[in-house]
């Protein structure tokens, strides 16, 4: 006679439970762990709260202080948006003639 354990359902499977046997172990695996990656607190750049939460298609908002704005589908930063910032960051705090851009040059002109 063949025991049964008691097990819970859904340990493995997480979030993407829902799909049931549908599309494959590791498409799902994929799936959980992108939920848990796009629901986790995510701190905001402006008050330093973890209060961001996703709006839509790469759009964030921070509940707190009511801080928009755009970012990965999944994620508020991507991993190419956070080297392109340290580029500009360097780039900007560089003061050799090697990193010149124009548009920095330009003032804010608010109409």
């Amino acid at each position: 006679m063949a025991v049964k354990k008691n097990v819970r359902k859904g340990k493995v499977s997480r979030s993407a439970g829902r799909f049931g046997v549908r599309y494959g172990r590791k498409d799902r695996k994929l799936v959980a762990d992108l939920e848990i990656r796009t629901h986790a607190a995510h701190t905001c750049a402006k008050c330093d709260l973890p209060s961001v939460r996703r709006i839509g298609t790469g759009i964030w908002e921070c509940r707190k202080c009511g801080y928009k704005f755009a970012g990965g589908t999944f994620i508020p930063q991507t991993s190419v948006g956070k080297t392109f910032q340290n580029t500009m960051k360097n780039a900007l705090s560089d003061s050799s003639s090697k990193y010149h851009y124009a548009f920095l040059d330009e003032e804010d002109v608010e109409e």
